[in-house]
């Protein structure tokens, strides 16, 4: 009897040390597969945000072909671009406080939202969530009533057709803090189009009635004919000002000097006002981004590289995936860093200094 009980104990001990060495591993081994998966994650996460920024890509670019194709058929029926403001009155000094946007101005043409009431106007106490109308405009003199109810459908009255009707999910409004920057609460509460990052698509208008200035770009116009020309950054000043803008809250405006190279931010940004406009020089950033470079001018001073045209009359400007307009961190931002004078996108014929950045800009007629 004894003999037959250690016989089973020991069948049974047998079948338990079978049963850990089959099932069990060592730390050796839970060790190679951990590192196994994160070569694996590794490698796929990359792939899938690569795959994914390339399809939001693609839907940024058909929305703003559809723009563009309705500011076409906008000049077809008007004999002008779009655009409510003239370009000269949404580069005014005072709209880089009013912040009134260039795409916001366009909108205004091509999707409706004009009011026939220009009365019984109700304060705009909060914009994230204000119905009705709103008084938008880039000076005191130079307003327009809309109703933000009607805004891609026909006005009060029928007097008005939309000319462009995104989905509403591409009409966000800048509100929160930090997102635009903007002493009149009725532009917080006008949408801005958005792309497929959620980030504010800009439109940059030509003032045609300035191409024969002298300055290819300025910070602001006072609107006198000596401060005129083709290109104004006031016009995008609410967007280019922000410090938490679309929906990854990206930094536009730049931050101290001394941080320029470790912060990533816009290189059009309020702070590089030397840097992004020509004031006098012909060598600003906007004068390189907007620039055509295979029309150099061919009257210009010995050594000197400036366009002689522009990309075009109107043009739309998404900040693509990295959600800042001409970021600092991109290749192209690495290469003004070391530019002379630094941080200056530079104007280049037949080399367009734009490839070097992540955005996307399209003429829009």
């Amino acid at each position: 009897m004894k003999s037959g009980s250690g016989s089973g104990a020991r069948a049974r001990r047998g079948m338990r040390g079978a049963s850990r060495g089959i099932g069990a591993f060592t730390l050796m081994e839970m060790m190679i597969v951990v590192v196994i998966i994160v070569i694996v994650l590794a490698i796929v996460f990359p792939a899938l945000s690569g795959a994914r920024n390339a399809a939001r890509k693609a839907s940024t670019q058909a929305l703003i072909q559809g723009l563009g194709a309705a500011s076409g058929q906008f000049v077809n029926d008007n004999r002008r671009a779009p655009g409510h403001f003239q370009p000269a009155d949404m580069g005014n000094q005072a709209n880089t406080q009013r912040g009134f946007s260039s795409m916001q101005n366009v909108l205004v043409d091509l999707m409706s939202g004009m009011s026939s009431d220009q009365q019984s106007m109700t304060t705009v106490t909060d914009p994230c969530a204000h119905e009705g109308r709103i008084r938008v405009g880039p000076m005191p003199t130079q307003t327009v009533v809309l109703d933000t109810q009607l805004i891609g459908g026909s006005s009060a009255g029928g007097t008005r057709r939309a000319y462009f009707a995104p989905d509403g999910k591409n009409l966000v409004r800048q509100c929160g803090p930090g997102q635009r920057v903007s002493s009149v609460p009725d532009h917080l509460a006008m949408p801005e189009l958005v792309d497929a990052w959620k980030n504010p698509i800009l439109a940059w208008q030509e003032d045609v009635g300035a191409v024969s200035a002298v300055t290819f770009s300025i910070k602001e116009t006072d609107g006198s004919a000596a401060q005129r020309a083709r290109f104004y950054w006031a016009q995008n000043a609410a967007l280019l000002s922000a410090t938490s803008l679309g929906g990854g809250g990206r930094q536009q405006a730049a931050p101290p000097a001394s941080e320029w190279s470790a912060t990533p931010h816009s290189l059009l940004g309020l702070g590089h006002d030397a840097q992004m406009v020509d004031n006098g020089a012909n060598t600003g950033s906007l004068t390189g981004i907007l620039g055509h470079p295979d029309y150099p001018d061919p009257n210009a001073p010995a050594g000197a590289m400036v366009p002689a045209q522009s990309r075009g009359e109107l043009m739309f400007h998404s900040a693509g995936a990295d959600g800042i307009y001409f970021s600092s961190a991109d290749r192209g931002g690495k290469v003004a860093a070391a530019a002379s004078p630094a941080w200056v996108v530079k104007y280049a014929s037949r080399t367009d200094p734009v490839a070097a950045f992540d955005d996307v800009l399209v003429k829009g007629q």
